[in-house]
């Protein structure tokens, strides 16, 4: 009519380094209500001006040195020309005999 009392088998989470099997404490087991889910989640916001300054001025460094950078291609390519223009002139000049 009793019942014997049931007792709980442990629960093995792991094994030691010596190779003992690890088992859970009675704390572990307890059982954890669930959280309240009846509150939204607070969203924070925090920093969210300075990533989006941070984004603009680290935009700005890369267009300004890519700008200044085909700039001095540019150049670098108007004075490749000149130097060719004069260099054939000169050969030219050197051929004739002149």
């Amino acid at each position: 009519m009793n019942e014997p009392e049931q007792y709980e088998q442990p629960v093995q989470i792991g094994v030691y380094n010596d190779g003992r099997p690890m088992y859970a404490s009675a704390k572990h087991l307890a059982y954890q209500p669930p959280a309240c889910h009846h509150h939204a989640p607070v969203q924070r916001t925090s920093g969210g001006a300075a990533k989006w300054i941070g984004i603009g001025v680290g935009g700005s460094v890369l267009l300004i040195t890519v700008a200044v950078s085909a700039v001095a291609v540019a150049i670098s390519a108007v004075a490749l020309t000149v130097c060719l223009l004069v260099l054939r002139s000169v050969w030219r000049d050197v051929t004739k005999g002149r």
